[in-house]
């Protein structure tokens, strides 16, 4: 875990722990949230690392010795959700794949910056 290259270990460790029970070498896309009993992300416990964080998993990039970079988005998703349903993850969660609109439509947002 790792944001302006700098290790994030200590401040979330038990994701850290979560993610170890995958016992595979892995690059994993997401991102690290805290959300609010409506399910709505908020920055500034993150920040503050006051409130239990999760893990939204978009994207598999590596597994093992094998680079998934080439493949297709959906074929990427598609190990990845077999990846992390193999164990109980507490905290990270697989991030289904969106289209815009159903983003805009689950969020009842107007706009996406």
């Amino acid at each position: 875990m790792k944001r302006s290259r700098k290790h994030q270990y200590k401040s979330f460790a038990a994701l850290r722990e979560s993610l170890a029970k995958l016992k595979s070498t892995a690059i994993l896309d997401g991102e690290i949230v805290c959300l609010d009993i409506e399910g709505k992300s908020h920055f500034m416990p993150l920040l503050a690392r006051k409130a239990h964080a999760s893990f939204y998993a978009f994207d598999l990039l590596w597994l093992g010795n094998n680079d998934f970079r080439g493949l297709p988005l959906v074929q990427r998703k598609q190990h990845l959700q077999e990846l992390l349903s193999r164990r109980e993850l507490p905290g990270v969660i697989y991030a289904s794949h969106m289209s815009i609109t159903e983003l805009l439509c689950v969020r009842r947002s107007a706009s996406v910056i």
